[in-house]
């Protein structure tokens, strides 16, 4: 399966989606750090599988 030339930047977009959830989360925390009750949120990131790319392509 070939691989598309915009895989990087594919890759890049989601480090940068995972990095803002995570101070979308980190703001929501601190709104909300003096209300009653209220837990904290957490993000929990997984690897995603490794994709590999076939030698001298």
């Amino acid at each position: 399966m070939p691989i598309s030339s915009f895989y990087g930047l594919q890759t890049s977009l989601r480090g940068l989606l995972a990095q803002q959830r995570m101070l979308d989360t980190a703001g929501h925390n601190i709104a909300n750090a003096s209300t009653q009750g209220y837990s904290r949120q957490e993000v929990n990131l997984i690897a995603s599988p490794a994709h590999l790319i076939p030698a001298g392509g």
